[in-house]
């Protein structure tokens, strides 16, 4: 599934693709700590996911989706085996990678 950069940026992205799918609660899990809910609406998620330790993951009851941050980068992926949702196309196009440019 799709990895980007684990930047600001892109964390501040991550949290408006959020906010776009009407996605209102979020389950965190850390490691080595129990899950907890968290109103998305409510929560820094920039913030939360730039300092969460690696290994920790977002999921959404109402959506089929797992954000997991690593070490250098934030990757989405499927809890399920269905077709791309409307949130994935939107991380696709949003981090769609820059075509590199051609020196004549």
């Amino acid at each position: 599934m799709p990895s980007i950069p684990r930047t600001p940026e892109n964390a501040r992205t991550i949290a408006g693709l959020l906010a776009e799918s009407s996605i209102t609660q979020l389950t965190l899990a850390a490691p080595g700590q129990s899950p907890s809910v968290l109103a998305s609406r409510e929560t820094d998620l920039p913030a939360l996911l730039q300092s969460s330790p690696v290994g920790t993951t977002l999921s959404s009851p109402a959506h089929p989706l797992i954000i997991r941050v690593d070490h250098d980068t934030f990757t989405l992926a499927r809890a399920d085996e269905q077709p791309e949702s409307h949130l994935l196309a939107a991380w696709r196009a949003a981090f769609k990678p820059h075509a590199p440019s051609k020196d004549r």
